[in-house]
């Protein structure tokens, strides 16, 4: 069994399943997917999110925030030179930005 080589994509290009599921490995983890605050993105409750440090904040993308401590995805939104975030606990909180969110995978199978 394996996945490790590349097969060949339609356009003639190869195309590992690790390249394409975790572009940037060295700056790159898994966030498991923990409620349902973003079924409206179609991120649900078990969903594995691949979140990349070190990406700038843009609006509309999905940010992986800490807010007192407790990490939490959110979207991110842009007015001019300002972003603000989607569903936060409180106006106010400190947040603290861990990575953007660049992947979802979900199981189909158990």
């Amino acid at each position: 069994m394996g996945f490790a080589r590349a097969v060949d994509h339609l356009d003639g290009d190869e195309l590992s399943i690790a390249d394409f599921v975790v572009p940037g490995p060295d700056v790159s983890f898994i966030y498991r997917v923990t409620d349902a605050r973003l079924a409206h993105a179609a991120i649900l409750e078990g969903d594995m999110v691949i979140v990349e440090r070190g990406q700038p904040l843009r609006g509309d993308r999905i940010a992986l925030v800490s807010v007192d401590g407790e990490s939490r995805l959110v979207r991110v939104f842009r007015n001019g030179r300002q972003f603000t975030f989607d569903d936060l606990p409180f106006a106010d909180a400190p947040i603290e930005l861990l990575g953007i969110a660049s992947r979802v995978i979900r199981p189909l199978l158990p």
